[in-house]
């Protein structure tokens, strides 16, 4: 019973987690190109805006 009660818990605890805590992705499904080289990626988006990670 006690184990059932922590898996319960840590399930709920990832949900919330994913749902509330993603602030830091992408949604992909709106990627127009992205163009790698060397030193990082530019990702650009459909509305024109994009992003650049440097390694």
């Amino acid at each position: 019973m006690k184990g059932k009660l922590i898996v319960i818990a840590l399930v709920i605890s990832a949900f919330l987690f994913g749902r509330f805590c993603n602030k830091n992705t992408i949604n992909m499904n709106r990627v127009t190109d992205i163009q790698a080289d060397a030193d990082g990626a530019q990702i650009t988006l459909v509305d024109g805006t994009g992003y650049y990670w440097e390694r």
